[in-house]
């Protein structure tokens, strides 16, 4: 069946590499169609995505979006610490104004990132030196 659409191969999701997920996640919001119309008619496989999945999908890249966005920024160049820092903390300041509760289902995701962040990036908020 020709939706009119691109065709793209999915991308698979691997787990040392956070924005494969982000990828992933695009290319299956990207594709929402062709996958509910193929998972519809392959008897063979037992999978559903129900609509309130694909709503958390798309909320997901919307977020993640900015993390790429900023990995992309400060990979591109050799940022320094205060420069990581204050991205850090303008990143947690923008999922506070905009994520925390505009996504219902998505609070304790969204708390379980910035727990993350915390920790990984704690080493540099304690460092007075910086």
């Amino acid at each position: 069946i020709d939706l009119g659409m691109d065709q793209h191969k999915l991308i698979q999701d691997i787990a040392i590499r956070w924005n494969s997920t982000f990828n992933m996640l695009v290319r299956m919001v990207q594709d929402k169609d062709a996958l509910v119309l193929f998972l519809s008619n392959a008897t063979k496989l037992d999978v559903t995505i129900r609509a309130d999945e694909w709503t958390k999908m798309a909320n997901l890249v919307k977020i993640l979006g900015k993390f790429n966005e900023i990995t992309k920024e400060l990979s591109f160049r050799k940022a320094n610490s205060s420069e990581i820092l204050g991205t850090v903390e303008g990143l947690k300041l923008y999922m506070e104004q905009n994520y925390m509760d505009s996504f219902e289902n998505l609070g304790q995701t969204v708390n379980e990132i910035k727990a993350q962040m915390k920790q990984y990036f704690q080493r540099f908020e304690d460092n007075t030196a910086l």
